[in-house]
């Protein structure tokens, strides 16, 4: 029997809680829905990436998690001890009369359209700031230490934006330059995004020893720790799998598909004994599951955007 670990990387429950007034909630997931009602729930990091490093062994600082220098250092830039690395994701912004909301933050960039941006971007900023690409992803370095405490721009679809801004010493600074680029890109006629989200600014390095599960995950960060840190293969050796809303619509597929894809399946699969347990990460907690929990039939399920309040 194995042994499976999974994060619900970008269900949006955030977003659907703070919704508009009268705007009409998601269609219901009856199987996760289920498996969160009948699961042994704990609290657990707010950033699922630090639970997924847990399992492989490895320790990472408080504060924001270094994943930018982790991409940085997996691709072979150098990476400088008194620099700070960022990564920089593409979001689609829209302007209200009171507020800004994120009306996209899923947007992949092509690769000939990531180099261009960093050829104008370093010719234009001439060492204020570089932009980088590593792998699908886009790295900012600002020659300076920053201090702040950002958010994954995968949770962020739909919110107001001052809702998630960094927090920390060097907060204001962080902003700054965020604005700065949006500008940038404005002045620049770029047209499929209109602001470059700044996150996962950490500079301590993770500790322990790895030893990896099977990595069932596109998560870039996930793949670059396991680059600097090879370590060794967990035994026995349980798979860590991601599963996100943006892998959905970029397959033309519906929020109410995961269901099918994902937690029907893993349903049969504890029932049948195939899987002995399974550990949901989803909003700041961590869910236990088994196959005899399926007999807690007296837990009501509840809607899946109010699992975690």
């Amino acid at each position: 029997m194995a042994n499976l670990f999974a994060a619900l990387a970008d269900l949006p429950a955030r977003a659907v809680r703070e919704r508009a007034p009268g705007a009409p909630p998601p269609a219901r997931l009856p199987a996760l829905e289920r498996l969160l009602a009948r699961g042994v729930a704990r609290e657990s990091d707010s950033d699922w990436r630090r639970w997924a490093l847990g399992t492989a062994g490895l320790v990472a600082p408080s504060g924001d998690l270094p994943l930018a220098r982790l991409l940085a250092a997996a691709h072979g830039l150098d990476v400088g001890p008194s620099e700070s690395w960022l990564i920089a994701s593409p979001l689609k912004l829209g302007a209200g009369l009171n507020s800004v909301h994120v009306l996209d933050a899923r947007l992949d960039v092509a690769p000939e359209v990531a180099a261009g941006l960093c050829a104008r971007f370093n010719a234009e900023w001439q060492g204020s700031a570089e932009l980088q690409v590593a792998g699908p992803a886009l790295l900012l370095r600002e020659p300076a230490e920053l201090e702040a405490t950002t958010v994954d721009p995968s949770l962020l679809d739909g919110l107001e934006l001052t809702a998630a801004l960094p927090r920390g010493r060097d907060a204001a600074r962080l902003i700054r330059r965020m604005t700065e680029i949006q500008m940038w890109l404005h002045a620049a006629g770029e047209s499929a995004f209109n602001g470059l989200w700044l996150w996962g600014a950490g500079r301590g390095a993770l500790a322990g020893t790895a030893a990896w599960p099977m990595l069932a995950t596109n998560d870039p960060s996930l793949a670059a720790a396991r680059i600097v840190h090879p370590g060794s293969a967990a035994t026995p050796a349980p798979t860590l799998a991601t599963w996100s809303c943006a892998g959905l619509l970029a397959a033309g597929l519906a929020l109410t598909d995961a269901d099918a894809r994902w937690f029907e399946p893993l349903e049969a699969a504890l029932a049948r004994g195939e899987v002995e347990a399974a550990e949901l990460h989803f909003a700041g907690r961590a869910i236990r599951l088994t196959g005899a929990q399926r007999f807690r039939w007296w837990r009501r399920a509840r809607p899946w955007w109010e699992f975690g309040q």
